[in-house]
Formats: structure tokens, sequence, C-alpha cells
């Protein structure tokens, strides 16, 4: 987890992986659907942890500076596309 977290490619991934295992959304989807989302959250729930635990306070703050990273590759991502479509428009 530690070198994972101390390199730009492994914040990236970490950051990427949690996100779409849905660490901070909800499972519930009030079908059967919501038994396979929680088994992809509960992945990322356990990783989360692990970093806890075998990090501590080093391991969330560079989880912190990977979730960063992620929204501002995001909203640049996003603050293109808009600008593409407006000259496209």
């Amino acid at each position: 987890m530690k070198t994972l977290l101390t390199t730009d490619e492994g914040r990236w991934f970490i950051a990427r992986l949690l996100k779409n295992e849905g660490l901070t959304t909800s499972a519930f989807t009030g079908n059967s659907a919501t038994f396979y989302n929680e088994g992809r959250r509960s992945v990322a729930v356990d990783i989360y942890q692990s970093i806890r635990r075998l990090l501590g306070v080093k391991g969330i703050k560079l989880l912190h500076k990977a979730q960063e990273d992620l929204m501002e590759f995001e909203e640049r991502a996003l603050a293109a596309a808009e600008q593409k479509g407006d000259n496209n428009g």
C-alpha cells in the first residue's frame, strides 16, 4: 500500500479503484443489483481499512492526496469537454 500511495501512478490507481468500486456511494438499488454493488463496495472498504491499519494517518493523508489528484483531473477533463462543446456549437 505504501508503495502504491507514494507514487503518482499508484495514487491514480488506488483513487480510481476506490471510486469505481463505490467506496463513498450507496449500494442500495431496491432490487438484486444491491448485492452486486455492495460486493464491489466491500472490496473498496477492505482496501480503505488496510490503508488505515497499515499506514495510519500518513496513509489516509496519501489517500486524500490521491483523491484530490483524481478530482483535479476530472475537473480539467470536464472543462476541456465543455470548451470543446462551446467551440463546436
